[in-house]
């Protein structure tokens, strides 16, 4: 990207924005050919207004060895499962099973099918309503 260059003083004579830094011609005063009070351009954008710097948000460190393997586990462990997903999908496409459908004792769906889904184990959490004592 192209940097444009203006000078910054509000009554200056020059309004043309520049590819190049330099003193602006027309606000900096010279005295026997050097620059006795220099005005510089200053940044801008290619419509001449105010250019306004992007922050980069950077690591602090750069990653060890260790979180890169924890992150590729992590990577592999959710591929597996869009894998799982994809082939449970498969098998109840060719059975015509809904995709919505939900599962009950009273299906009987493929081997293949009930070997795919897992179903979770209930766990009882415990709160002040419960009457026996915790383990």
């Amino acid at each position: 990207m192209p940097n444009y260059w203006k000078c910054s003083e509000e009554n200056c004579e020059d309004s043309i924005i520049y590819a190049y830094k330099g003193l602006c011609r027309s606000c900096t005063t010279y005295e026997l050919g050097e620059p006795k009070k220099a005005v510089h351009r200053v940044k801008v954008n290619q419509d001449g207004s105010k250019h306004h710097q992007h922050s980069h948000t950077a690591r602090s460190q750069p990653i060890t060895r260790r979180e890169k393997m924890e992150m590729d586990k992590q990577y592999a462990n959710d591929r597996k499962m869009s894998t799982k997903m994809r082939k449970v999908r498969q098998i109840m496409r060719e059975e015509g099973i809904d995709m919505n459908h939900v599962c009950d004792d009273s299906c009987n769906h493929s081997e293949d099918l009930k070997d795919m889904i897992e179903i979770g184990e209930s766990v009882h959490v415990h709160d002040e309503n419960c009457n026996h004592e915790e383990e």
